[in-house]
């Protein structure tokens, strides 16, 4: 018979308290469970056993769909499993358990980071060490991790392969494949520098949309005039100055006086490569090594670790449970830790502000290691997140006046004019949300496995 989802819980809980005491006193290799991955991931299951999403009473009053759901025991508790604030309670002292086995990365600054040095913290934080050229002191973050070889040939021979992430998401100017691009959602989300929100109202921000903004987006994100690692030997006659090239630009006017458009070389129109180019004109910079001596496409591929669980997601984790409790003092405390190291200043929000100030806090520090997913959900924003449309940006540099085009074209402001117009994109997807995909449907071969199961499947999915 299907498990309630309290039952679930506890077996868990039970399983990682076992495991930590277990693992107690041993030394594990990179990559191996120890005692700090089982408190940690403990720390996760109950930060999300307290969510709304699996508070029926929570769960129903943002949910009609959910709200009708006659077994919600099976995905949630029900009114007569406890109290929401005593799991919170639950999930405030795993974490702060587990906080205490670990070290953290820089978490001790008592005031803002330098943008520099803010920087350099978050590229070095998403190398886990595994860069030449980042601060290898940031592999203490890691607390479960999948390590990584250069060899190319072995990508998907567990536990030894490279998961190659440069090559699959890195700009097609690179001959990379520009698997997972950022949406212009996700770049609005990052602050100025003096900790305000971007906003295209205003005009200064809306002119300039990549110029003094906070640290971590430019640790993450690969735009249109950031540097970037030197082009491949064909590549770099269109490009002597290793710049993202996402936008279009002013060629002046051909011998039959019509204007010339030249495509910049990572865009889907590069003269490069156009089948693999970024849709959304925007590269993830995020987990991709910027060694110069690391070319992503060919055979020394990086050898950067994949984190499972690391030691900010228990600080967020902590704040979180402790916002949960309304122990708003101590959640701003290690809040503070995290945009101090981040390069921006104190925390100033309470109640509702705060905790939205937390969750794009989450949203921006843990971007790409799969939380957003399960965040969202559990949050019960998903239709207002996931579920709306997708937003790009067109970049275009119109030359000023009196001025000739460069050639090869490079980023220069004394030269061009730009403009930064977002736009909607349906041509590839179009996202809608459906509330029952707050869970996942029980599949059809394990009904067939086990026919207690069937009349049991998830909210929207039916009973058959």
């Amino acid at each position: 018979e299907r498990s309630t989802f309290e039952d679930c819980i506890n077996f868990m809980v039970e399983d990682l308290d076992q495991a930590a005491t277990l693992l107690d006193g041993y030394s594990m290799e990179p990559g191996r469970a120890s005692k700090l991955a089982a408190l940690a991931l403990k720390s996760r299951i109950l930060l999300y056993a307290a969510s709304d999403l699996h508070d029926q009473a929570a769960a129903s009053t943002a949910s009609t769909l959910l709200s009708g759901y006659t077994e919600y025991k099976f995905v949630g508790y029900t009114s007569g499993a406890g109290s929401q604030s005593a799991r919170w309670q639950l999930a405030k002292d795993a974490a702060e358990a587990a906080l205490a086995v670990g070290v953290g990365y820089k978490l001790d600054l008592v005031a803002p980071a330098t943008f520099e040095e803010a920087k350099a913290n978050h590229i070095a934080l998403s190398m886990g060490g595994g860069s030449g050229i980042a601060d290898k002191a940031a592999g203490v973050e890691l607390i479960l991790q999948r390590t990584q070889t250069p060899l190319y040939t072995v990508e998907n021979n567990w536990p030894l392969g490279g998961i190659h992430f440069g090559i699959n998401n890195g700009p097609n100017g690179y001959h990379n494949w520009a698997g997972n691009t950022p949406i212009q959602q996700l770049v609005d989300d990052y602050q100025m520098m003096d900790g305000s929100k971007f906003d295209y109202g205003n005009v200064a921000h809306a002119s300039a949309p990549y110029e003094n903004r906070e640290p971590r987006f430019y640790a993450t994100i690969l735009y249109d005039g950031a540097d970037w690692k030197p082009r491949p030997s064909d590549v770099a006659s269109y490009d002597k100055v290793n710049q993202i090239q996402t936008g279009y630009y002013d060629g002046g006017l051909n011998t039959a006086g019509d204007p010339i458009i030249i495509n910049g070389v990572d865009t889907r129109e590069s003269p490069v490569e156009n089948w693999n180019g970024s849709r959304t004109h925007y590269y993830v910079r995020k987990f991709i090594d910027s060694d110069p001596n690391v070319v992503d496409n060919q055979s020394g591929s990086q050898v950067v670790p994949w984190p499972f669980i690391r030691y900010t997601e228990l600080v967020l984790n902590y704040v979180e449970a402790c916002l949960g409790v309304n122990d708003e003092v101590t959640a701003i405390t290690w809040l503070n830790k995290i945009r101090f190291r981040a390069g921006l200043p104190a925390v100033v929000e309470t109640g509702s502000a705060l905790i939205d100030l937390y969750r794009n806090e989450r949203r921006l520090e843990l971007v790409y290691e799969e939380h957003r997913y399960h965040d969202a959900r559990r949050w019960m924003i998903a239709p207002t997140t996931l579920g709306r449309g997708i937003k790009i940006m067109r970049v275009d540099a119109k030359l000023k006046v009196g001025k000739s085009p460069l050639s090869p074209y490079k980023h220069d402001k004394t030269i061009y004019d730009y403009t930064y117009a977002v736009q909607n994109n349906t041509d590839n997807e179009t996202r809608t949300w459906n509330d029952k995909m707050y869970f996942r449907p029980i599949s059809r071969d394990e009904i067939n496995r086990n026919e207690k199961l069937k009349g049991h499947n998830n909210p929207g999915y039916g009973n058959e």
